[in-house]
Formats: structure tokens, sequence, C-alpha cells
């Protein structure tokens, strides 16, 4: 059929196709009537665009007949969905085909049953679900490198030479160029204090406070700090002198699905070296505070740091053995580091302090510094009562 702007264009004055037509047709007539030996003059038929041949031209001394088949519709928009074998191959959303082009790799990009293969581009490479371990389809990739790295859950992928970086406080990954060799699992790149599963997973600790052991381990004493002391150097007391001591054991168990990892200290910036106590602690690993009925605190707070190590099974089942040491930090699944209230700098100063109820804050891995399965569990309240 004749686009409507066609249409428009051979004849601007609307009807005017059929009242020619039928005043040529009576002149054609006329002149056959008046004079049989005149010559009719042929008429195109009127078939569609892309009619049968009825529609064609007709030789001189008869009007040809008018198309009666229509035209074949013109075809839709290009689909991948289309391309079935043997030619299953969509190459670049317009063609299907048996092989890509050019030597260009195909490549199963859907994970929809029966799609069709795609052509990576020419500077890209097919990476494939089945080697690279990736829960969906394939990906083309650019080539002369690594195929990227697939984070579990599917829901991210990063370039090669990547890690995906765990963050155990929201359970995410992003993308990390550099890991701490410790922490390296396969593709991941797991948290700090956190060790690597046999399919490369990260396996995380859980640290929390035996508040128990807390509670009844509390007493107050009174003690004399000299010059030089060391307690007064790591900031555990106000001043040097009398002062007045709130102590309590803090048994920390690790109660998660794997080991609180840390290894050597040496050379790690997150430990200190105590030339006190001749070994390293883990910087800010607990911090004490005393609070009054309001919350506010009375007595300064104290930043903990810790050796952390295995001095005691805490679980049933736990490793009969000892594993981590100063030397080599850590705590098992299913052990605890214990830091009793005769240790230095196990208590709050509370030389000032008058009389009366408080509550004594302590809070495990405040900063979130380690990774854990579960940080709601860093925090005990324990009711003190300080006498004159």
């Amino acid at each position: 059929m004749t686009h409507p702007v066609q249409a428009a264009r051979q004849f601007p004055f609307g009807k005017a196709p059929v009242l020619i037509g039928h005043w040529l047709i009576g002149a054609a007539l006329l002149v056959a009537c008046g004079d049989d030996s005149a010559q009719g003059a042929g008429n195109q038929g009127g078939g569609n665009d892309g009619g049968s041949a009825n529609g064609g031209n007709v030789p001189d001394g008869g009007a040809g007949a008018g198309g009666e088949t229509a035209g074949g519709g013109g075809s839709g928009p290009f689909s991948c969905a289309d391309c079935v074998a043997p030619t299953d191959i969509c190459v670049d959303d317009a063609s299907c085909a048996d092989t890509c082009p050019d030597q260009r790799e195909a490549c199963n990009t859907s994970v929809e049953a029966g799609a069709p293969q795609v052509c990576c581009a020419a500077d890209e490479q097919c990476c494939t679900a089945a080697v690279n371990g990736y829960s969906g389809a394939d990906v083309c990739a650019p080539a002369g490198g690594g195929c990227p790295v697939e984070c579990p859950g599917g829901d991210l992928v990063c370039p090669s030479g990547n890690y995906c970086e765990l963050d155990a406080e929201t359970s995410t990954y992003s993308c990390a160029t550099e890991c701490n060799p410790l922490y390296i699992c396969g593709n991941n790149c797991c948290p700090l204090g956190s060790t690597c599963g046999p399919d490369d997973s990260c396996v995380l600790a859980d640290l929390t406070i035996d508040l128990e052991q807390a509670a009844s381990s509390v007493e107050i004493d009174q003690y004399n700090f000299q010059q030089g002391s060391c307690s007064f150097f790591e900031g555990c007391i106000g001043a040097i002198g009398q002062r007045r001591l709130l102590r309590f054991d803090l048994r920390t168990p690790n109660i998660g699905d794997g080991d609180m990892f840390l290894g050597d200290p040496t050379g790690n910036p997150l430990f200190i070296y105590s030339t006190c106590h001749e070994h390293f602690h883990f910087e800010g690993y607990a911090r004490y505070r005393l609070l009054d009925g309001n919350g506010n605190e009375v007595a300064t707070g104290h930043k903990q740091a810790f050796c952390l190590m295995d001095v005691e099974p805490f679980e049933p089942g736990a490793p009969d053995q000892q594993k981590y040491d100063c030397g080599y930090q850590g705590i098992q699944k299913g052990w605890a580091d214990t830091y009793h209230n005769q240790l230095p700098c196990q208590w709050v100063d509370i030389t000032d302090v008058p009389a009366g109820e408080y509550m004594l804050e302590i809070s495990l891995n405040a900063d979130h510094t380690l990774g854990e399965k579960d940080y709601t569990n860093n925090l005990a309240v324990v009711p003190v009562t300080v006498t004159d």
C-alpha cells in the first residue's frame, strides 16, 4: 500500500487520483470508438508495493489490471532471540551466524535457557563461568589479561588482578587492588583477624565478654606508684603516688566459626611494642569506663592494649593444645584470652571518684578493627558500688 506521505507527494489534492483515473479511462474509450485505427495508451496497474505481476506494465493498447495481491509487510527490528541452530550466534545485535567473524570468541553471556551465544568484541576474550567459578553466565572481558573476579554472592565482579574485599560489619564486598598476604583467600581479601576456609571463604571469629567473670572479680584496692612506673607511662593511672584502683577480670572467649588470627606482630602497625612488658600488644583491644547513673563518664576512659593469646579452653570440644601466644598472636575457636585483675593496667583509676553507685562499661574491639561474625556482643556493663 502506498505510504500516505508518498500519496500526498504524488497527488496533493486528495481524491484526485480516483477522478483522474476515471477520466483517463473514459478518454481512452472515446478515442477507441472514434477511430478504430487509433492505438490505445497502455496504463500501469495499481498494484501495491511488492504486489503480484497483475499490477505490472502492460503493452500499449490495453488497460493494465489493478494489482490484487498485497505486498509483504516490512520486517520488524532484529532480535538475537531469532538466532537458532545452525546460526545460533548473535553478531553485534545485528545478524545471526554459525561462527563469529574475524576469529572473535563466542560467549554464553545469558543464563536464560536456549539463549544464543554472542560474539565478544575484537579486543575481548570470553571468560567462561565453568572455568572461572562464576555463579551466572560467561563474561566478555578485555583481552590480554586475566578474567574478572566474581565476588561471593554473584552481586559484584571485580577487574582482573583485584580482590573481593569483605567488610565484616556490613557483610558486603568491594574491589581492592591490594591485600595483606596473611588474609588473601583465593580471590578474596578477608578481614583482619579472620582465617581462610577450604572453599576460599572468609571464616570469622566472634569475640565476646564473659560478663559473669567480670562481675564476680570486681575489687577495689590502693597502690603506691613510683616515679618511672610503667603503668603511668602507659596511661593506666592519672598520676604518680597513691592511687585507688577498680580491678576486674576480662575474659574474652572466641565463640565464632574460626580462629581470631593475627600471627607475628613484628612490623605490624596495629601492634605496639611494650618496653615494660617486653612484648607486642594489640592497640585498643579493650576500653574501660566508669559511668554514673546518667551515663556520664566519671573516671578517665582507658584504652587497653592486649597480647592476644590462648589462655584456657572455653567451649566443649575445643582443641586441647594452646596455639597462640605473644609471639604469634590470636585466639583459637573455642578458647578464651583472660586478663586477670592482678595484671598491670587491668583496672580503672577511681582515685577521685566519690562514693556511690556506678556502672563499669567494658567494650571490646570498639573500632571494629578486627573482623567478627557479630559485633553486638562486644559490650558489657557491670554494676559497681564505690565506698569511702
